[in-house]
């Protein structure tokens, strides 16, 4: 229903201007032997020998009011285009005499006498209903039936007019291929189109890339003027064959067309400093192989919406993965469809990761056993802290860390032992765990000396017992006075 509103509209559009012209006289012509038609109003019978008709410059016309008579010379107002402001007849009655008038008398090989005849009695029919208008054999004689072939083909014609194509509907084309419609050809004119085109073997256009349409209609220029109606409110209202103005029919294209959606995502699920997401970079490739579009990231979350695609299979792969990431090596398949689209793919990628394995002894006397509690500490290469482990009892400790370069520090341990020195570890590759064993070793400490306590107890002088004080001094006199004697 809103195909038929909308070709209607387009049809109403075109017909284009309203000619109104005072000045055109009629006349009549000679009668047409042997050729009678009959006319039927409320049961009064209106009889004639069928007779030309013409305007002024001496083109046939016909009459389309069966029960009036045409007054010579009278000047009427005529109606070239816009045959709207006609307000006798309907809308489908003007056009179906219009179409008689274009089919009949003078239409390719319809040169004869008999087919203006036929003409006029479908006209008239069109007003009157078909019942009503009949030939007969002599003037106001018998009904006979005649000319049915006659008829039949300009009817033929006028049904098929205004049918609508059945190639008019809405086509679907691959992104970027041609669109040929062959039935689209010579009997018709372009209108409107989207594209650029050419009708050699029907419509042709390359290289469709966006949705459009075409808007055409049927080409009707059998005659040598445009067709026009003339109207005389004393006098036989009468029409003029000719070109018509027709219906404009619209296809639309649409592209089948869209878009690979790529939600590239970096990883946060391990510790790391050093890697860079930048540059991680995947290629979409068509059937053939061929590469039709690329991405590459920035440092963070890429989520790309890939150019305007044809409907198809496509491949998505990596060709650049960011530092410190694994190469992603699998090819991703999609079909972009009516369903699909636009096909979303997540690619989700995965940092380089191993492990740091520490086992720790502590050993006295050249005996080591696994040493439990022992702290370290794990410095990235900005010398910021990841994380602090301590061994378990079998001195066992361990840490996943992403890619970069990472600096171990022991911080604790058994009491009266050494400490491990630092070191480092380069996380490359996925290849084996980073192993270490370390040992720590018992410290001796030095003896402080010890000081003698003093067995005899040494007093002030003014005390009870200072001859003890004085006895030193007094041994060392008596010593010397017996050297003196001798």
């Amino acid at each position: 229903m809103k195909k038929i509103l909308k070709i209607f509209i387009l049809f109403i559009a075109f017909w284009g201007f309203t000619k109104v012209v005072f000045a055109e006289t009629f006349r009549k012509g000679d009668y047409i032997i042997n050729e009678y038609i009959d006319r039927v109003d409320n049961g009064k019978v209106y009889y004639a020998n069928a007779q030309y008709y013409y305007d002024s410059s001496g083109n046939l016309v016909y009459c389309i009011e069966p029960f009036d008579t045409l007054d010579p010379g009278s000047e009427y107002k005529e109606y070239v285009g816009d045959f709207t402001q006609y307000n006798k007849l309907s809308e489908d009655a003007k056009r179906k005499i219009f179409l008689i008038a274009y089919y009949g008398y003078g239409y390719g090989n319809h040169n004869t006498t008999k087919w203006y005849v036929v003409t006029q009695l479908l006209i008239w029919r069109v007003i009157a209903g078909e019942k009503n208008v009949y030939f007969t054999d002599t003037l106001n004689g018998n009904k006979i039936d005649k000319y049915d072939n006659e008829i039949n083909e300009i009817l033929g014609y006028v049904d098929i007019h205004d049918q609508i194509p059945s190639f008019v509907k809405t086509y679907k084309v691959n992104f970027n291929e041609d669109f040929h419609l062959e039935e689209l050809n010579e009997e018709y004119e372009i209108v409107f189109s989207t594209y650029d085109y050419s009708l050699d073997n029907g419509f042709y256009t390359r290289n469709v890339t966006m949705d459009g349409s075409i808007q055409f209609r049927r080409k009707s220029q059998a005659r040598q003027m445009t067709a026009a109606l003339f109207e005389n409110s004393k006098s036989q209202d009468l029409i003029r064959p000719g070109n018509l103005i027709n219906p404009i029919y619209e296809i639309n294209v649409q592209i089948n067309k869209g878009k690979i959606a790529l939600e590239i995502v970096p990883d946060d699920s391990v510790y790391t400093v050093e890697s860079d997401f930048t540059n991680t970079c995947y290629e979409i490739l068509n059937e053939q192989g061929d590469t039709i579009d690329n991405v590459c990231t920035g440092k963070d979350k890429e989520y790309y919406l890939s150019q305007d695609l044809p409907f198809g299979k496509y491949t998505v792969r990596q060709y650049k993965h960011g530092i410190g990431y694994r190469e992603d090596n699998q090819v991703y398949e999609v079909e972009l469809n009516d369903e699909n689209n636009p096909a979303s793919l997540y690619l989700e990628n995965f940092l380089i990761r191993n492990t740091i394995e520490i086992t720790k002894y502590a050993c006295k006397d050249d005996l080591c056993s696994f040493e439990a509690n022992a702290n370290f500490e794990i410095y990235d290469k900005n010398n910021s802290l990841v994380k602090t482990l301590s061994t378990n009892e079998l001195g066992y400790t361990s840490i996943v860390l992403g890619y970069g370069t990472f600096t171990i520090k022991q911080v604790g341990g058994v009491a009266d032992y050494t400490l491990a020195d630092e070191y480092q570890e380069k996380i490359v590759d996925e290849v084996s765990p980073h192993k270490k064993e370390l040992f720590n070793y018992y410290q001796i400490q030095d003896e402080e000396p010890k000081i003698e306590e003093p067995q005899v107890e040494i007093l002030p002088p003014d005390t009870a017992t200072s001859f003890t004080y004085f006895t030193p001094f007094l041994l060392v006199a008596a010593l010397f006075l017996k050297r003196i004697i001798k």
